[in-house]
């Protein structure tokens, strides 16, 4: 059997090596990386040399799609290299991560063409629980058959999650349940770490409170840095404690550098630190950063994770619309995250800065109890 991986973000090479490890071991498997995030290159080039797959193949984003009149689109779907390396291919499954993009209709459709029967994948894009809109753009019901293409959405078997009861995906696709990740496999361990160049970083061993920022304030959901001012007060509250900021990855500038102690910006994705790190004495704090879960769904561990997004609620809106980005069903979501654990109390959401001071003092303290083996 036959299969491919479509990989566009540092966490889907992380979940393919998994799965290929995990799930498909004996199975021959080829991955189709894309140059959408920073050192692909270097990445593709060491994940060839763990030898587990049976080739790497460099994707440019540019070179499957060029915006412009249909004609043009036409040419560049039929005499990309993409569409070119796909002709040549033939598979049984694919595995793809991001739900929507004109990469998976052009793999589909091409794919489709040698195999039929071909059995489509969709894994989550990364570890969280969140809502699945479905979208049949214009483009899609009247340029789509024009071109001879097929819309990959139309031609999920299966969809995977970490969460699979708490997520509603569209169409008939069978929900499937993603396996954890064994910290203990060394085999595992060592590809993810030699693949994505992991150094350890003393700061984050050190640190106690550990501040994961969003891309609110770069997007332009939050005009002013009020999670930057937030975050400060926490650190001031607490000045015997060691803090660090993680910088979101698409930060284009670091805002807490005259504050705090900040991680180096790399392609390390946060969940191999999290591989690497024991992550139970710390205490995550954001807003409403998907990261803070991802240690309970990646590897069934619990750290102490706090969400701050009710104190600047009201702040952070859609800046096309102008309407809260906080809706309803968002924050059912949000709240649905307290149900994963076993223990409820390391996981909350503050209503307030005093409430979220509260809750941080209260975990150091029951941190202090259990050191002095109390």
């Amino acid at each position: 059997m036959r299969i491919a991986f479509l990989c566009r973000t540092p966490i889907h090479v992380f979940r393919t090596i998994q799965l290929k490890r995990k799930l498909l071991k004996r199975e021959e498997a080829d991955v189709y990386l894309f140059d959408t995030f920073p050192e692909s290159g270097q990445v593709a080039k060491l994940l060839r040399e763990t030898g587990m797959l049976a080739n790497v193949y460099e994707i440019t984003e540019a070179s499957y799609l060029v915006p412009g009149k249909a004609s043009d689109l036409r040419t560049c779907l039929k005499l990309s290299d993409f569409s070119q390396l796909l002709e040549e291919q033939d598979y049984d499954q694919l595995f793809g991560f991001n739900i929507y993009g004109a990469f998976n209709d052009l793999a589909v459709t091409r794919l489709k063409k040698h195999n039929p029967k071909l059995v489509f994948h969709m894994v989550e894009d990364g570890p969280s629980i969140y809502h699945i809109e479905r979208r049949k753009p214009k483009t899609k019901a009247y340029l789509y058959p024009l071109l001879g293409l097929q819309d990959a959405t139309e031609h999920i078997d299966f969809w995977w999650f970490s969460c699979p009861k708490w997520m509603e995906p569209f169409g008939t696709g069978e929900k499937r349940q993603l396996p954890t990740v064994n910290k203990k496999d060394v085999g595992l361990v060592e590809a993810v770490n030699h693949v994505f160049g992991y150094r350890e970083v003393p700061e984050l061993k050190q640190a106690r409170l550990l501040f994961m920022e969003e891309c609110y304030r770069n997007d332009g959901l939050l005009t002013q840095d009020l999670d930057a001012a937030l975050f400060d007060s926490i650190r001031r509250q607490f000045p015997e404690e060691k803090c660090l900021v993680k910088l979101h990855p698409r930060s284009r500038e670091n805002r807490f550098a005259d504050t705090f102690p900040v991680m180096p910006q790399t392609a390390v994705p946060w969940e191999v630190y999290a591989l690497n790190e024991n992550l139970e004495n710390k205490i995550l704090i954001s807003l409403s950063c998907a990261t803070m879960i991802s240690s309970k769904l990646l590897f069934d561990e619990e750290p102490c994770s706090l969400l701050l997004y009710p104190v600047l609620e009201q702040q952070i809106r859609d800046k096309a619309t102008g309407r809260p980005y906080f809706t309803s069903e968002r924050k059912q979501k949000l709240e649905l995250q307290r149900t994963l654990y076993r223990d409820p109390q390391r996981f909350r959401i503050a209503q307030s800065l005093e409430e979220g001071q509260r809750i941080i003092q209260s975990w150091l303290d029951r941190r202090l109890l259990e050191e002095m083996g109390g």
